[in-house]
C-alpha cells in the first residue's frame, strides 16, 4: 500500500494504516487518505475540523430560522398579490408543513445508506435553488410546491448537521455544541427580519425571498469540505464484514449478530427498540412541549392602518390589519 501523509490539516500526526495487519476496513482506508477525516477519526482533542463541522451545523439551523421567519413576514404581501383568503393561504402552508415532515424521516434514512457529508452539500444546494423558484412563482400553486420542497430540504439540513456533530465531537462536549449551534436559528430569524424590513419594504417580497438563496451559496463550500462521519464509515465496514462472513457460511459473535440485526431494521423502528425507547420518549415529550409553546404564543401585532390615508372608518382599517397579522401568525405556526 502506498505510504500516505500522516499529517492532518491541523498539523497533527495521524496513525498509519497497513492493509496486512490492520482491522481498519476498506472504506475507512479510503477516507483516511483525507486529512480532515483523520482529524476527527480517533482523537479526543479538538481540531479545526471539529469547529468546521459545528459551523456547518449552525448554518443549517440559521437557514431554517431565516426561511421560516421571512415567509411569515412576507405572508400579507403574498396573500395580496395572489388575491387569497386567509383559509386558502393557511391550507397551502399546512400542505407544505406536512411535506416537510416527510423530510425528517427521508434524509436520515438516506444518510444511513449514502453518508452524511454528501447529503449536507445537496441540502444547501437545494435551498439555494428553491428560494428563487419560490420568488418567481407565477401562481400560488407553484408557490406552495416550492415552499413544500424548501421545508422538505431544510428538515434534512439541520438534522444531518446535528448527526455529524454527534458522531464526530468528543462525548463530553457534543451535547453543549449541538445546543449552541441550535441557537443559530435565532440569528437566522433576526437576519430574516432585517431582510424583510430593508428589502421587502423597498423592492417587494420576491426580491426578499431571493436574498437567502444567494447567501446560502456561500455555505456550499463549507458543507462540501466537511469530512464523512467516522461512525458511519465504520458501520458500513462492519456491515460488509458481517454480511460477507454470513454469506460464506461462517460464524459471527453474538454481539455482531445482534448489531447486524438492528442495523438491517427500518430506521424509524430502531428508536422504539427497548434499549433506546426511554430516550425516545423523553425526546418526544420535549419536542411536543416545545411545539405547543411555539404554536400557541402568537406574535404581537399593532395596528398600523391609517384611516385618514385609506379613506375608511377605523373598524374597517383595523379589520384589514388584523387579517394581515393573522396570516403572518398562521405562516409562523406552519414554519414551526
Amino acid at each position: 500500500m502506498p505510504v500516505m501523509s500522516s499529517i492532518t490539516a491541523d498539523g497533527r500526526a495521524a496513525p498509519m494504516v497497513n492493509d496486512a495487519d490492520s482491522d481498519v476496513g476498506p472504506l475507512e482506508q479510503k477516507h483516511l487518505q483525507y486529512a480532515n477525516y483523520r482529524a476527527v477519526a480517533g482523537s479526543t482533542e479538538l481540531t479545526k475540523t471539529h469547529w468546521h463541522i459545528a459551523t456547518a451545523n449552525a448554518l443549517g439551523w440559521g437557514f431554517d430560522g431565516m426561511d421560516g421567519v421571512i415567509f411569515a413576514l412576507i405572508s400579507p404581501m403574498v396573500i395580496k398579490e395572489f388575491q387569497l383568503t386567509l383559509p386558502e393561504y393557511r391550507s397551502g402552508m399546512q400542505i407544505a408543513l406536512f411535506v416537510g415532515i416527510a423530510g425528517l424521516y427521508f434524509w436520515p434514512w438516506l444518510a444511513d445508506r449514502y453518508g452524511r457529508r454528501t447529503l449536507l452539500a445537496v441540502n444547501i444546494a437545494l435551498f439555494s435553488l428553491l428560494m428563487p423558484v419560490a420568488a418567481l412563482s407565477p401562481t400560488f400553486a407553484v408557490f406552495v410546491i416550492a415552499r413544500s420542497l424548501l421545508f422538505f430540504a431544510l428538515n434534512g439540513e439541520w438534522s444531518l448537521g446535528s448527526m455529524l456533530v454527534a458522531e464526530t465531537w468528543p462525548a463530553r462536549l457534543r451535547g453543549r455544541v449541538i445546543s449552541i449551534t441550535r441557537s443559530a436559528w435565532c440569528l437566522g430569524a433576526t437576519l430574516a427580519g432585517a431582510i424583510s424590513g430593508l428589502v421587502a419594504a423597498n423592492f417587494g417580497w420576491r426580491i426578499a425571498v431571493m436574498v437567502p438563496g444567494v447567501i446560502a451559496l456561500l455555505a456550499i463550500y463549507i458543507r462540501s469540505t466537511c469530512p464523512e462521519s467516522p461512525y458511519w464509515v465504520r458501520s458500513q465496514d462492519r456491515k460488509r464484514r458481517i454480511s460477507e462472513t454470513l454469506a460464506r457460511g461462517g460464524t459471527v459473535s453474538d454481539d455482531d449478530r445482534n448489531w447486524f440485526t438492528k442495523a438491517k431494521s427500518v430506521g424509524i423502528s430502531q428508536v422504539f427498540m427497548p434499549d433506546v425507547l426511554p430516550s425516545t420518549l423523553v425526546a418526544l415529550f420535549v419536542a411536543c412541549a416545545s411545539t405547543c409553546i411555539y404554536g400557541t404564543v402568537a406574535p404581537g401585532c399593532r395596528c398600523t392602518c391609517r384611516p385618514r390615508s385609506v379613506g375608511r372608518p377605523p373598524s374597517t382599517a383595523c379589520s384589514t390589519c388584523s387579517t394581515a397579522c393573522a396570516a403572518s401568525s398562521a405562516s409562523a405556526w406552519s414554519a414551526g
